[in-house]
């Protein structure tokens, strides 16, 4: 969406996406989001899904919480929502077919990056999900620097953020003039 120049050589360059976790045995894997209603004709939710091409766009359960600070024992999901899943570079429609060019000439692509590929959220993104969160209360802003991770899948944004001046990198960082109201100046 030419927020992030992919030639960057610090990688700094990713986004954020929730995956699928098929090992039984962390069945306990999840985050907090916030949950609300949106309305969209289908103009809106046409310009939505055009503007997230990239990502696997489903429907998807959640739970509330008991009193803001956990997931409640219920067994049948409060309502369904709307979320990003990470996708594969094979569905990418042909729109983003010329920045997928771009970075395979680098020798990366869009979706599959190695858990040692160094790849690091962009600062511009990072900020506008910080910014969110933290509207979203206490709860989902622990989640979200807590139960997050980078690429690796070891590192939490928490311990990302606390490294190197990373949050102060991260939260000076401006988008350009196209987005500043979408990812909140």
């Amino acid at each position: 969406q030419n927020i992030i120049d992919p030639s960057d050589p610090s990688l700094r360059i990713g986004s954020l996406s929730a995956e699928i976790v098929t090992d039984e045995s962390k069945n306990d894997i999840g985050f907090t989001v916030a949950a609300f209603e949106v309305y969209l004709d289908d103009e809106q939710r046409a310009a939505y899904v055009s503007r997230e091409n990239e990502y696997d766009i489903v429907t998807w359960p959640f739970y509330e919480m008991k009193d803001g600070q956990g997931p409640t024992d219920a067994t049948e999901p409060s309502g369904h929502g709307v979320i990003c899943l990470a996708s594969t570079d094979d569905k990418l429609p042909p729109e983003v077919a010329l920045y997928r060019q771009r970075l395979q000439l680098l020798g990366m692509s869009i979706w599959h990056w190695g858990h040692s590929s160094g790849l690091l959220p962009a600062d511009i993104y990072l900020r506008h999900c910080l910014l969110a969160v933290e509207k979203a209360g206490s709860e989902a802003k622990r989640s979200f620097r807590e139960e997050t991770y980078l690429a690796d899948r070891k590192t939490t944004i928490a311990e990302y953020l606390a490294m190197d001046n990373n949050e102060v990198i991260v939260m000076d960082a401006r988008p350009p003039k196209a987005f500043t109201t979408r990812f909140n100046g």
